[in-house]
């Protein structure tokens, strides 16, 4: 896969990764709503079960709107 088109997002607790989240770019033809062509796809996002409900998930969601937004 060509450099740049995977990025991965991971969430430390004591050094040790309890979430992750990846986001895939690909162009697509230009149109109307997106004159670039350039679309970003959010892979799978998992968070190992004893740390779900406290809202990882939700800010690595929010860091990749973030980045993407800011590209």
């Amino acid at each position: 896969m060509p450099s740049g088109e995977f990025l991965a997002w991971v969430a430390e607790v004591d050094s040790q990764i309890v979430a992750t989240s990846g986001l895939v770019f690909f162009q697509r033809p230009p149109y109307n709503g997106n004159l670039s062509g350039l679309e970003a796809y959010l892979m799978n996002v998992y968070t190992i079960p004893m740390w779900r409900g406290q809202g990882i998930a939700t800010a690595l969601l929010k860091e990749i709107i973030n980045f993407v937004r800011a590209t």
